[in-house]
């Protein structure tokens, strides 16, 4: 199911980040770019969240894999694995060229979950602790990114979307090239999911990772 969320994740990507970056570059004195940015990867992400939900009973998807997606959406918002809204954060650490930031938050999301993980053993369920440990584990890092946000750059979020017909514009041609890079990198654990199972994909994906 994570395979598969990363997929879906690039649909609320839509190949911003590079427009932002590019942008905010130019002048870095704003944020009203970023904010749209921001604004417009979470309604991509609402949109995203409630079709999957409205076609999943048609997907032959048992409930418990419904949840579990949903769970693993929220790392749409809070994980810099998916590259995403975290990623966006990123953005003026980037221009300002202060990448230890995003870097130390990233480290710490993986020291949380470690530390979560540890007590994987001891549950009833481990698929699902996995998953909301998975989740949970990078709310800190991004509540932290406003916090040196504010502090660094003097940010402050506005819900604004004065330039979001420009920027998905702009973004469209990024789109198509990072949905089929995204899927070119995440087919193969989807299709060994279909054809094999949960366990196979464990073990390969132990093994991609690893070499």
């Amino acid at each position: 199911m994570l395979a598969v969320v990363s997929i879906l994740s690039k649909l609320v990507d839509f190949g911003i980040e590079p427009i932002v970056f590019r942008e905010f570059s130019k002048n870095n004195k704003t944020f009203h770019l970023f904010n749209s940015g921001i604004n417009l990867r979470f309604i991509l992400y609402l949109i995203l969240v409630a079709g999957f939900n409205i076609t999943a009973p048609f997907l032959s998807l048992s409930s418990k894999e419904i949840l579990l997606s949903n769970i693993l959406f929220f790392t749409i918002i809070f994980s810099a694995k998916t590259f995403v809204i975290r990623e966006l954060l990123s953005t003026p650490f980037k221009v300002n060229l202060k990448m230890h930031y995003p870097m130390f938050l990233s480290l710490l999301d993986n020291i949380i979950l470690l530390f979560m993980i540890v007590l994987m053993k001891f549950m009833k369920d481990p698929l699902l602790y996995f998953t909301i440990a998975y989740t949970i584990s990078n709310i800190p890092g991004f509540i932290l990114s406003f916090y040196f946000l504010k502090k660094k750059f003097g940010y402050k979020y506005e819900f604004t979307l004065e330039h979001s017909q420009w920027l998905l514009k702009e973004s469209l041609p990024m789109f198509g090239f990072v949905v089929l890079t995204n899927i070119f990198l995440q087919i193969d654990i989807v299709i060994l999911n279909a054809l094999k199972g949960s366990y196979e994909v464990g073990i390969y994906s132990a093994g991609v990772r690893l070499t």
